[in-house]
């Protein structure tokens, strides 16, 4: 009764948690053909740039306490007392890290000239950390109430984009719109939080083991930062061109709305179950769920990676208009990272944070942080926005070689080859022909559609014919499932 409860609680999770991160991501992807077009590039890439600086203090700010909180509190959720004491203690070290970097921040907005009033304008960025205790409620698997509240401030910011960004000349107020649905959404939260905790003392003892835990996750945020961010500020550093960052942030934007889809929902909301299992010593269920995630995101990783490939040409004129023709081969180049981030995300998630190897991983990817930053300053010179694609590739590509190898035999390089094989083979087919059949098609939103949708159809057949196991095992639950309701 108790394991029926346990997972019919994960899938429900499972669904609220998806639904938020997509619509996180997804939010500006609504809004991105409108924006693109009434902003233009050069405006996108001053946005670009300079929330790229702004996401540096964002980093100080939280000091790793999201990954460390959600580990913490599941650890602690079956005692109310410990549970609150435990999140008294990792807010408290929050507000301090965060008054920080607002003091670090307000330091470069007064001595930043040219986009001083952007600056100001994301400071809300920054207070937005304070508030944000999604890692709480992560951590207790209780996501029904806070997934409604602040997915409402997320549609209102789409609203209001459409209602008051008209012209070029309203890049403030777009950027004002985005800052404060963030942190009116993180705000929202408290009000269900006095449901779950108690008032708690905390000592200078707590204070301090809690430092020591977030600065371990603080490592791995900051190499997250480096591949998302570092790319963009040294672009505009270099290269000094807008229209270059603006191009980019286009592309990272459709790729983190893949990755989203693809494996950071499911990563963030498992590795709270993960914690769970490896704190009472559950090797097959642990094994199990590891092979059940790999198998899940890389089948969609795969079919993302081809189809994107697929599809760019179309989609980019289609959805962002004119003046973002770079886009098309950023996201040729940028797909690439979503399958392999989709292993080393993975794995770091549900084995590394959860099972307290949270060192051997922050070693890796200080390791693959340090090449991509050499790598970048170097290929950014050379290639603009390309080099840092290149950079980011074989970073995450050495950072997922070597999780593979060090993971204690929990994942090994054959079990990686016997999951990706089929999927690969089967990805090829379908970018093979959906190239063919665009020769024939004049770009337009029925085209794009038809390219979607063919592929995602040959990619799934293809899969089935190769009996890739994944897809049986799918398909064999989705007839089972009909039957069934047929019946009733």
């Amino acid at each position: 009764m108790e394991k029926q409860l346990n997972k019919t609680s994960l899938k429900v999770n499972f669904i609220f948690n998806t639904f938020l991160q997509i619509l996180s991501t997804i939010a500006p992807l609504i809004t991105a053909p409108y924006v693109s077009r009434v902003l233009g590039p050069d405006n996108i890439g001053i946005y670009s740039y300079t929330l790229s600086i702004n996401s540096y203090f964002v980093l100080i700010a939280g000091l790793g306490t999201a990954s460390y909180g959600i580990i913490e509190i599941a650890k602690a959720r079956d005692s109310t007392y410990d549970r609150s004491k435990t999140f008294w203690g990792i807010e408290l070290i929050t507000v301090i890290t965060s008054v920080v970097s607002l003091i670090l921040w307000f330091f470069i907005v007064l001595f930043y000239d040219e986009y001083r009033f952007i600056f100001f304008i994301q400071t809300f960025y920054i207070l937005a950390i304070i508030f944000d205790i999604s890692w709480f409620f992560l951590g207790i698997e209780k996501l029904k109430h806070t997934v409604i509240i602040n997915s409402f401030f997320k549609i209102m910011g789409v609203i209001f984009i459409f209602l008051f960004v008209k012209t070029p000349n309203d890049l403030s107020i777009y950027i004002l719109i985005l800052a404060l649905s963030t942190f009116l959404g993180n705000t929202s939260m408290w009000i269900f939080l006095p449901k779950y905790i108690v008032k708690s003392k905390v000592t200078q003892k707590d204070l301090l083991a809690h430092c020591r835990g977030t600065l371990i996750y603080f490592v791995p945020t900051i190499a997250a930062t480096i591949y998302t961010v570092v790319d963009k500020t040294l672009i505009g550093i270099i290269t000094k061109d807008n229209i270059e960052n603006g191009c980019y942030e286009q592309a990272t934007k459709i790729i983190s709305i893949i990755r989203t889809i693809s494996f950071t929902s499911m990563n963030t909301l498992f590795s709270s179950r993960m914690s769970y299992l490896f704190s009472k010593n559950m090797k097959k269920e642990i094994e199990f769920n590891l092979s059940f995630a790999l198998e899940f995101i890389m089948t969609l990783s795969f079919g993302a990676f081809f189809g994107l490939c697929a599809v760019s040409k179309c989609f980019v004129p289609v959805f962002f208009g004119e003046g973002y023709s770079r886009v098309v081969i950023f996201l040729i180049l940028m797909s690439l990272l979503i399958p392999i981030m989709g292993i080393s995300n993975t794995i770091g998630y549900l084995y590394y944070n959860p099972s307290g190897n949270r060192a051997k991983s922050a070693k890796i990817l200080i390791f693959g942080t340090l090449i991509n930053c050499i790598l970048n300053v170097c290929l950014i010179k050379l290639f603009s926005g390309i080099g840092a694609i290149i950079a980011s590739v074989i970073a995450e590509f050495i950072i997922t070689y070597l999780y593979i190898k060090q993971s204690d035999g929990y994942i090994s390089f054959n079990q990686m080859f016997k999951i990706i094989s089929k999927k690969s083979i089967s990805g090829i087919l379908m970018l093979m022909t959906i190239i063919v059949i665009s020769k024939y098609l004049v770009y337009s939103i029925l085209s794009l559609i038809i390219e979607i949708c063919l592929g995602v159809i040959i990619y799934y057949l293809g899969l089935i014919v190769l009996k890739d196991t994944f897809a049986l095992g799918v398909t064999k639950k989705m007839f089972v499932s009909i039957q069934s309701k047929i019946k009733k």
